[in-house]
């Protein structure tokens, strides 16, 4: 597994210079802004970043009705399982696992989820030792480049490693959406579409909005999102998170036991990093274990739930995220953390119990839960055991319709 507090090790050096000092033998000149890893430690490096999706072990793309059985995945240079397009996908029994006398399985996900819709399954799997997330679920905010009348939108894929994927078909619905807040303007379907490189592409919609915005535009396709249930797995010993989900479908994770260096699941969204669209609509999270979730360090939740936004960026009028319950999981945790939410409406929080684990260092720095700019919240019948100080329930900004009863252990600032 990574080694704790990861973060001070793989964000403090650049490296300037390897050089051949002996046979299996190398000197690494490195810059540390703290201390360099403890003795015992093992680098590891793939590369330039940009190759990390190339040679996935399984790729589907275009596809409906796959099955995947009783497979192992001992190495893999990019993700274990991609699909892109793909209607229905059953994955049964799937086991990402390093080889013996090897640390790494995946250099990327082990599972991965484009623009599919009907139904991902995953079930009785494990997933382990990857260089990153088990499973990412999501679709693709694509950059408008330019309106030329009569419905018809100049488009591009947005991020270099999506290139090549079919956005959208005639039938299918979409959404104009503000690039600035990420939030929807206009729901319509396609009625023609013209590839004209992996890059760019032709879209013409059946309606326009009178008043359409000269502001950044993006477009999100509406009828490729899938149902996901992801039940009766094991995540451990990963670089990254358990599970992203950015997906407008129907969601169950339950019976798993989630164990990541960073967020256990993180339902996020972006148009300016990885372009990944999805704000979710229906999602419930119950009788899962998280095992010390974030021992990369600072404020990682069992559950975090915010759309990414950078600098040019802000919130929408209205939530992002929608109808996200956390009920029944138990959390062992060593930094007594269990929930970030920001721009979420409808989000449950109930008979969840989190206890002190000692497993590795951790003081309370942060709040059990963060909510910020959330509406109608229910946070009950929680349990905290173990802790040397009540955890604390933070309503930091623009809350609205926050019910908190009945949590042991708790305080609410």
């Amino acid at each position: 597994a990574p080694i704790f507090n990861t973060r001070e090790y793989y964000t403090s050096f650049r490296l300037h210079k390897a050089s051949r000092i002996g046979p299996n033998r190398f000197r690494l000149d490195m810059d540390f802004r703290n201390s360099p890893p403890p003795v015992g430690s093992v680098l590891i490096s793939y590369g330039e970043n940009p190759t990390s999706r190339l040679c996935p072990a399984i790729h589907l793309v275009n596809s409906k009705d796959i099955c995947i059985e009783d497979i192992t995945v001992l190495a893999s240079g990019g993700m274990a399982l991609i699909a892109e397009r793909v209607e229905n996908v059953d994955v049964e029994s799937m086991r990402v696992t390093s080889a013996e006398g090897r640390l790494v399985s995946s250099r990327a996900d082990a599972t991965h989820f484009l623009g599919c819709k009907g139904l991902v399954r995953v079930e009785n799997s494990l997933f382990e030792h990857m260089l990153d997330d088990a499973i990412n679920v999501h679709g693709a905010y694509v950059k408008v480049v330019e309106y030329r009348g009569d419905g018809q939108f100049l488009c591009e894929i947005s991020h270099f490693q999506q290139w090549g994927l079919i956005f959208a078909e005639p039938g299918d619905e979409v959404a104009l959406t503000s690039a600035e807040t990420i939030m929807p303007l206009h729901r319509t379907h396609v009625t023609q579409t013209e590839i004209l490189n992996e890059h760019r592409f032709l879209i013409t919609l059946a309606d326009v909005p009178e008043d359409l915005p000269n502001a950044p535009l993006s477009l999100e396709n509406l009828t490729w999102y899938p149902d996901v249930i992801f039940r009766n797995n094991v995540i451990r010993e990963n670089r990254a998170r358990g599970l992203l989900i950015t997906t407008k479908g129907e969601v169950l994770i339950e019976d798993n036991y989630i164990s990541s260096q960073m967020h256990g699941i993180l339902i996020e969204g972006d148009n300016n990093v990885w372009y990944e669209s999805g704000a979710v609509e229906d999602v419930t999270i119950r009788n899962n274990t998280f095992v010390n979730i974030g021992y990369e360090g600072g404020a990682r939740y069992p559950l975090y739930a915010a759309p990414l936004l950078n600098k040019t960026q802000r919130l929408g009028e209205g939530q992002y995220h929608r109808n996200i319950r956390f009920t029944g999981n138990t959390i062992r945790s060593f930094n007594g953390l269990l929930t970030y939410a920001e721009s979420v409406s409808g989000l449950v929080i109930e008979n969840n119990t989190i206890e002190r684990s000692t497993d590795y260092p951790g003081a309370i720095e942060f709040p059990a839960v963060d909510l910020i700019y959330c509406n109608d919240v229910s946070i009950r019948s929680n349990t905290a055991e173990g802790f040397s100080q009540q955890l604390v329930i933070a309503q930091a900004i623009d809350c609205t319709d926050v019910k908190t009863n009945a949590n042991n252990g708790f305080i609410v600032d």
